[in-house]
């Protein structure tokens, strides 16, 4: 069970709170700051070992990663799958804008990117930003993210949420 795994170091308690649809109602929640976790949605399952498989490997070189992240965005495969994972999860597609799915890879040791570098000041190939909300670059207000974990989660690997500071 990831959630069981996810260790919070916030301050703040952040209730998950599980759901099987994104609907009209969990949008507005997710606008106002909750956090909902969806669990195996087949697509997305199937998007995950694909991206193990076929996009991470444990000797990938720095000088790889930028090649490697461009093919996973431009992947038919990637997109059929997400696009998929989406529609399973309630999402209509028709009526919903989203922007390329990202592929974050981070090395251990890798240090925080250098947002002022051309290469990672859009985000498109940063692997550890600084801590951030996603409004403070786009200024979407009602943009909702989806995360998935490619790697069995550990204390020394996962997603930190920080509400206390938003």
């Amino acid at each position: 069970n990831i959630l069981e795994k996810i260790t919070w170091k916030s301050s703040t308690a952040m209730a998950l709170i599980e759901t099987k649809l994104v609907n009209r109602k969990v949008r507005q929640s997710l606008y106002g700051g909750k956090v909902f976790v969806l669990r195996q949605l087949p697509s997305l399952l199937k998007l995950c070992e694909l991206s193990r498989t076929h996009y991470l490997d444990n000797s990938i070189t720095e000088e790889e990663i930028e090649a490697t992240l461009r093919k996973y965005e431009k992947s038919k495969e990637t997109r059929y799958l997400f696009a998929s994972a989406l529609t399973e999860a309630g999402v209509v597609l028709k009526t919903t804008n989203w922007d390329r799915l990202r592929l974050r890879i981070q090395k251990p040791g890798t240090d925080v990117d250098v947002v002022s570098d051309n290469k990672y000041g859009t985000g498109r190939f940063s692997s550890t930003l600084p801590l951030h909300r996603d409004t403070w670059a786009s200024n979407i207000q009602c943009q909702i993210n989806w995360w998935a974990p490619l790697s069995t989660i550990t204390e020394k690997r996962t997603l930190q949420l920080f509400p206390s500071f938003f």
